[in-house]
């Protein structure tokens, strides 16, 4: 069983890839 910890770090990584693949942001790619 994975801690509390551990859980919600996995968590919070999904969450922050999720919100880049939706609101792609790269200065980069701004013209």
């Amino acid at each position: 069983m994975m801690s509390l910890w551990d859980a919600l770090r996995m968590n919070m990584m999904i969450s922050y890839q999720e919100l880049v693949r939706t609101f792609p942001w790269d200065p980069d790619n701004r013209r």
